[in-house]
């Protein structure tokens, strides 16, 4: 595998990693937030209708009271309301609610007898939902029935499903980006300078003198190229002084050779003046004798 790709993988899997750890806690975070501002956002509204519910109540405008609960059935978030009597008895509900039975009679029981509200959370048709049930009260304060508001908690979901594909869509884009300059910087900065010293010292290994490395920038491989330059020049004179030398071996070999060679011509000469020489010198006695 190549530096790059290493590199890359390097950086990637970390950056995976804590993109996921953070997105889990941001998620989590934003989940927690949402319900709390839907929360808030429904005893608003409950708030609301149970002023104005006492209100038509006390004039006995009970037709008001059943538009206004159809209205508020028709905001984004709420699933639908139903208004119960002072004996729990259920009075009015939206159409919205027919689909799934009220069940909260315990806490019905409670709100009438303590004059307490309550919030809890279940599950519509696999749909999270909040509700809210809360007393009644005429104008001697008396409980005169109780109101509940559903309110959806989808769009939370919705927001948390948008999230998850923003974040693992920022992290795709993040995991390309950071491959593609991981490459090319590696290719520009690491693979480019080592097959030029590779090069070089393949050059260097088939014994021919390798061209000096342009030595660019202050980095790591600026240093090595610059060593690399230093052990080229070193090598290249000691080269040099080999051949000199070697040269100069050769010379003296050479005149030794043609000593060796005269020294040889001069033991000849002399053997063949001594054999030349004896005979003439006989010669020469006898004839003055």
């Amino acid at each position: 595998m190549r530096l790059g790709w290493k590199l890359a993988i390097a950086l990637v899997i970390p950056l995976v990693l804590l993109t996921a750890v953070l997105g889990y806690v941001f998620m989590k975070r934003s989940r927690e937030l949402l319900r709390e501002e839907l929360t808030k956002e429904g005893r608003a509204i409950v708030r609301v209708v149970r002023i104005a519910g006492e209100d038509y109540l006390r004039d006995r405008q009970v037709s008001d009271l059943r538009g206004l609960v159809d209205r508020i059935a028709g905001f984004e978030r709420v699933l639908g309301a139903r208004l119960f009597d002072e004996r729990g008895k259920l009075t009015y509900q939206t159409s919205s609610l027919e689909p799934y039975p009220f069940q909260q009679w315990d806490n019905l029981r409670r709100v009438l007898s303590e004059r307490k509200e309550i919030e809890y959370r279940r599950s519509l048709g696999g749909r999270p939902a909040m509700g809210f049930i809360v007393p009644l009260y005429n104008r001697h304060g008396q409980v005169i029935g109780a109101l509940q508001v559903l309110q959806l908690e989808a769009y939370i979901d919705e927001d948390a499903r948008i999230t998850r594909d923003f974040i693992l869509t920022l992290t795709l884009a993040m995991v390309i980006a950071i491959i593609l300059i991981v490459l090319i910087v590696t290719r520009l900065s690491i693979s480019r300078p080592i097959a030029r010293l590779v090069t070089s010292f393949r050059d260097m290994g088939a014994l021919e003198v390798p061209a000096r490395i342009p030595v660019r920038g202050n980095d790591e491989f600026a240093w090595l190229s610059l060593e690399f330059n230093n052990m080229r020049d070193r090598l290249e004179a000691t080269r040099t002084r080999l051949i000199s030398e070697q040269e100069h071996r050769r010379n003296a070999e050479e005149r030794l050779r043609n000593s060796e060679r005269l020294a040889g011509l001069g033991r000849l000469a002399a053997g063949l003046a001594h054999e030349i020489g004896t005979p003439l010198n006989v010669i020469s006695g006898r004839a003055r004798s």
